[in-house]
């Protein structure tokens, strides 16, 4: 009998399948490859700060530290590279904005994270930097599809993947157990995304699902050593080519790129680099948002074997890899979990 049945292989399951198994458990992932999964259309830019009040984001002194040695261990083991620290160029659209910058760090130091200033023609030529901007240390970028398919292949040659979809009508559900197409496993955690959702078990949980669209481009001309950020972002991708992003919409949620969403990219390109450049490729995903911007993790009110591992939205690359492992220490050791992330609080609120 299996430990847990994971079902999805995006960057939740994916991390939650490979800690699960770093700390002994067996485990099969349940999955069905989709070219526009959130995960693999994510930019997947981390950003210790954010926001306009330049702000050190939720936990970020624990979740950057963990998710780079995460990162960093995974890629030994696959002997890939998909984790890039990078710069980030935090472009000011003002003076006043340079100031209020100023003031912030005076009353409040986000260290070690502390941005520094860069002036005005600092940056590679082509970008657009009127009024100069700062340099956020300790972000970058992780590049989900090369990630995913590295723990594809590493699943799959240790036989803990199962491709197949999943139908919630299909799990047999047993005082002990669950059962489902032949599998037998003492838990089952939904960790698919917005994929299946809302299911039969958690559909009472208040997802905003968001759906996202990014550009490929060639920019010819354009020699980025960083991640370009203001109302967006652009990123100098492994093969020459830059990454665009990304569009929030709470209303169309098909997972298909859009016209408006193509045209609102290219006004975020225009704003961020004056050369010319060449759309190469438009994907579009739906990310699991939340209304409340925490997690849910934890288990079903009347049903203990069935658990969800979902909702980690846009931060998903800095946050995941710290709660899968928080979650498996809640399945190993009973380590209580995180009021702000407990499926429970919820049911707490109703």
């Amino acid at each position: 009998m299996l430990d847990l049945l994971i079902i999805g292989q995006g960057l939740a399951g994916s991390l939650l399948a490979w800690t699960a198994q770093k700390h002994g458990l067996s485990v099969l992932v349940i999955d069905r490859f989709r070219k526009n999964s959130s995960s693999r259309v994510a930019g997947g830019v981390f950003n210790p700060i954010t926001g306009r009040r330049f702000v050190k984001t939720w936990m970020a002194d624990d979740l950057f530290p963990f998710a780079e040695e995460t990162y960093r261990e995974i890629e030994l083991e696959t002997n890939r590279l998909f984790y890039h620290q990078k710069p980030i160029y935090r472009t000011f659209s003002s003076t006043e904005q340079r100031m209020e910058f100023l003031n912030k760090i005076d009353e409040d130091d986000p260290a070690p994270f502390t941005p520094f200033l860069f002036e005005k023609g600092e940056l590679s030529k082509g970008v657009i930097q009127p009024f100069g901007g700062l340099v956020i240390p300790g972000g970058g970028w992780l590049n989900t599809e090369k990630f995913l398919s590295s723990m594809h292949d590493k699943f799959i040659s240790g036989q803990h993947l199962f491709v197949s979809d999943f139908n919630p009508d299909q799990v047999k559900i047993k005082a002990d157990h669950i059962l489902w197409k032949g599998f037998k496993t003492k838990k089952l955690i939904l960790a698919d995304g917005w994929y299946n959702q809302p299911t039969t078990w958690f559909s009472h949980l208040p997802f905003l699902p968001t759906k996202g669209e990014v550009l490929t481009l060639d920019v010819p001309g354009l020699d980025l050593d960083g991640i370009v950020s203001k109302n967006g972002f652009i990123l100098p991708l492994e093969n020459g080519l830059f990454r665009v992003g990304a569009t929030y919409n709470w209303n169309d949620l098909s997972f298909n790129p859009t016209q408006a969403g193509r045209e609102e990219l290219i006004e975020k390109v225009k704003s961020l680099v004056s050369i010319p450049f060449e759309v190469v490729e438009h994907d579009a995903g739906v990310r699991p948002t939340v209304q409340d911007r925490r997690p849910f993790i934890g288990w079903h009110e009347e049903l203990p074997q069935i658990g969800i591992f979902n909702g980690f939205g846009t931060k998903g690359v800095s946050l995941i890899p710290w709660f899968a492992n928080h979650f498996v220490e809640h399945i190993t050791n009973g380590k209580e979990l995180l009021a702000e992330v407990d499926v429970a609080r919820v049911r707490a609120s109703r």
